[in-house]
């Protein structure tokens, strides 16, 4: 069964990390899930400008757009190596670095008053706690009466990513298949990055149903992320399987989508009178 990583660690994991993951963001040869992911967030927020608050905001993806839009954005990382990276990529895509404010924190312990921004946005990050709903609330509190959050969950439903209930057993099939060059490079191999380290998942429709009662409204969703085949296999049709599962990506906003993609995004709005 899936667990999620030890709080304690995060900030360490994230910065151990952090190459890997844009590595593969980078790596056209891998499923350019973070490229969809990223069209679907930005159609969400909007057109804006708006005070903006990225919680996760990771290497500064998500951020490089916005600004690009004037929006006032903090962005916010438990990792100190993550936001040096978010400086480095929007200097990098010619953007001023210094204009977003960077800041170190915990979405459990949000360092900002009460209905402080217009927006938010919170991409990877819930899966990797204990509980959801601290997080949730502090997202709330921080958020404006009629303001909108975009959020994202690893999907619970996916049926190619029934695996994941033998991740002891996967977890050693990913080992083997990266010493022969299949599957995630050295990164895969080292035990300092993997042992132990895993995620939580959630069924959409519950979680949707758990932001409803902290008194958000949906009004749009996305999948992301699809499969030919269960993972960690479906690396072994290498490109074709990527183009394969690319071509599905225009399934995602249907509703059907919930057993065939592993990641769900979903837009909900604050109530006015909270």
């Amino acid at each position: 069964m899936s667990k999620p990583l030890n709080p304690d660690g995060l900030a360490e994991f994230w910065t151990c990390e952090a190459p890997t993951y844009e590595h593969q963001r980078h790596d056209m040869k891998h499923y350019p899930m973070q490229e969809y992911r990223l069209r679907y967030i930005i159609e969400m927020l909007g057109d804006g400008p708006c005070k903006h608050l990225d919680v996760g905001c990771g290497p500064g993806y998500t951020i490089i757009p916005l600004l690009k839009k004037g929006w006032d954005i903090t962005g916010m990382d438990i990792s100190p190596e993550m936001l040096e990276r978010a400086k480095k990529n929007i200097s990098d895509a010619g953007l001023d670095a210094s204009q977003p404010h960077f800041l170190q924190g915990d979405i459990e312990k949000l360092p900002f008053e009460d209905h402080q921004f217009d927006s938010l946005a919170c991409i990877g990050v819930v899966e990797y706690l204990r509980e959801d709903d601290k997080a949730l609330s502090e997202l709330w509190r921080v958020l404006k009466p009629g303001g909108t959050l975009v959020i994202s969950i690893r999907n619970k439903m996916c049926l190619f990513r029934l695996w994941d209930a033998f991740i002891p057993l996967r977890k050693n099939i990913r080992a083997m298949l990266a010493k022969f060059g299949l599957y995630g490079g050295k990164a895969y191999l080292d035990k300092k990055f993997r042992d132990g380290i895993w995620y939580k998942k959630h069924a959409p429709n519950a979680f949707c149903r758990t932001l409803a009662a902290i008194g958000f409204k949906k009004v749009a969703q996305a999948y992301f992320h699809y499969y030919i085949l269960p993972a960690p296999f479906e690396y072994l049709l290498g490109g074709k399987g990527t183009q394969m599962a690319v071509k599905l990506e225009k399934l995602h906003r249907s509703s059907m989508s919930m057993f065939m993609a592993s990641g769900y995004i979903v837009k909900v709005v604050k109530s006015m009178d909270a």
